[in-house]
């Protein structure tokens, strides 16, 4: 959807009651009409204000949908009114209004005195969406991304940044996050999920924390899902892929470390400090050990190699 405001924007209506606006077509001086501020459209969207200059000075704000042909604009969304906490179209009497191009208050991201960018409440009746524009040809021009500053600094860390679906009433549910990479219903591949944490050269690398809230009633889920390829395409499933990160100098490698409510199953780490160790695998909480090998097969070897790996007592 393209962008629904123009600056300078004004024009003036004699429509009355509550019905559709008929613009004059005309702009004082130093404004554009909405023709000039909109160009020619048969249906595009606008912010609007209508503002009654004489007694009882009511006012109406919200969006609507400017159709250049017949200089119409549709009022389809009330967002404020001069009633107070009613979003009821105007019954606007007789005379001239003036209609301009605004956007309204509680549409608009601010940002707090804290420097956070404050969000207006959005429509629970369906999903918001963040929708980049698109070209007449439907392509995508513009692309959405979140992204922190690196810090330029010595010892200076990186910027955190929090993604957080809100928590529920002592009876609600907690919110809902998806991430989710879009889907190539024809030949092309599936869209690619990263979750990255920057590291330093002298820092500690960042973490990444994916976590499903606590519930009175259930906990929450995490659902790790690869793409699958329905039977009338050729392609294969998606991967998952949990890797940690290798330490090439003195430091430690990352390990895999799989846990239920907190109790350590299954820990997965490759030796320090090169690439080309074999990796140790812990079961149960136990200290991770490298693949035995070499090792006769007999009972006495299969209880030695058991009990190194954890997973039977000695």
């Amino acid at each position: 959807m393209a962008i629904p405001i123009a600056d300078r924007v004004k024009d003036a209506t004699t429509t009355t009651g509550t019905a559709n606006v008929i613009l004059a077509n005309t702009a004082p001086a130093g404004y554009m009409t909405f023709l000039q501020g909109f160009g020619s459209s048969s249906s595009k969207q606008v912010c609007y204000c209508i503002s009654n200059p004489n007694s009882p000075y009511e006012w109406e704000t919200g969006f609507g949908v400017y159709t250049s042909s017949t200089n119409t604009l549709v009022r389809n969304i009330v967002t404020a009114t001069s009633v107070a906490g009613s979003t009821t179209k105007i019954n606007f009497p007789a005379g001239t209004k003036d209609v301009f191009c605004t956007t309204p208050s509680s549409s608009m991201l601010v940002i707090n005195g804290n420097g956070d960018i404050v969000i207006p409440t959005v429509n629970t009746s369906a999903l918001p969406n963040i929708s980049p524009e698109l070209s007449p040809a439907g392509y995508s021009v513009t692309s959405f991304t979140i992204s922190c500053p690196t810090s330029t600094l010595s010892a200076q860390t990186g910027t955190y940044l929090a993604i957080s679906s809100g928590d529920g009433t002592t009876t609600g549910d907690a919110g809902y996050l998806d991430l989710t990479a879009g889907n190539a219903p024809g030949s092309g591949l599936g869209g690619d999920i990263y979750i990255t944490s920057g590291g330093s050269v002298t820092g500690g690398g960042g973490i990444v924390q994916i976590i499903a809230g606590d519930g009175g009633g259930s906990g929450g889920d995490i659902n790790l899902t690869a793409g699958g390829v329905p039977s009338s395409y050729a392609g294969n499933g998606g991967n998952i892929s949990i890797d940690s990160g290798i330490a090439l100098g003195s430091g430690s490698n990352g390990y895999v470390l799989l846990s239920l409510g907190g109790v350590p199953a299954i820990k997965i780490q490759p030796a320090d400090a090169t690439t080309t160790a074999p990796v140790k695998i812990g079961f149960f909480g136990a200290t991770p050990v490298v693949k035995p090998t070499g090792v006769a097969v007999t009972a006495a070897a299969i209880h030695t190699a058991l009990v190194s790996l954890g997973l039977i007592a000695a």
